[in-house]
């Protein structure tokens, strides 16, 4: 399995919407995908030529961007590809950008059945602190709120 992770271009959006709706059941409510993906740093995984993960960022506040969407294909999950799409965003964000927030909402199941997975521990182990994390009446986790520090990667200089 060779798949290739790369920055979002605008032709990217109908492979998103389509890989978001299957595994969800719900509309991508996004209006401008397309202008979004090439504004901002965003990254797909393709297979065959098929998008089989996405994640994008938006702006949140000065220096910091928000996670807006992160998907894995079904049957792609617990692979490490999650991990790849969040890394190639921190290494291609623009140097102003100094930290993501994220909120992930759980306890919710999709229109076409599935079950939304808490991926706390996945944020956790790629770095996020959560910095607020609402419970239920029965201590179960409902909504997390993430926040990383990104220290990008630096390119040895040649001399």
């Amino acid at each position: 399995m060779n798949v290739i992770v790369r920055s979002g271009i605008g032709a990217d959006a109908y492979g998103i919407t389509k890989l978001y709706f299957e595994g969800t059941g719900r509309v991508l409510s996004r209006p401008n995908l397309r202008i979004d993906l090439e504004d901002y740093p965003s990254a797909v995984a393709v297979l065959d030529g098929e998008i089989v993960g996405f994640a994008y960022l938006c702006d949140f506040s000065y220096g910091v961007v928000r996670l807006d969407n992160l998907h894995v294909r079904l049957d792609m999950r617990d692979q490490g590809l999650g991990q790849k799409l969040i890394e190639h965003l921190e290494n291609h964000m623009p140097e102003q950008h100094k930290y993501i927030i994220l909120d992930n909402s759980l306890k919710y199941e999709y229109p076409n059945g599935a079950i939304k997975k808490s991926a706390r521990r996945f944020y956790e182990r790629l770095g996020f602190k959560t910095v607020v994390l609402i419970q239920d009446d029965k201590g179960e986790d409902i909504t997390s709120v993430f926040l990383k520090k990104i220290h990008k990667k630096k390119e040895k200089q040649v001399e």
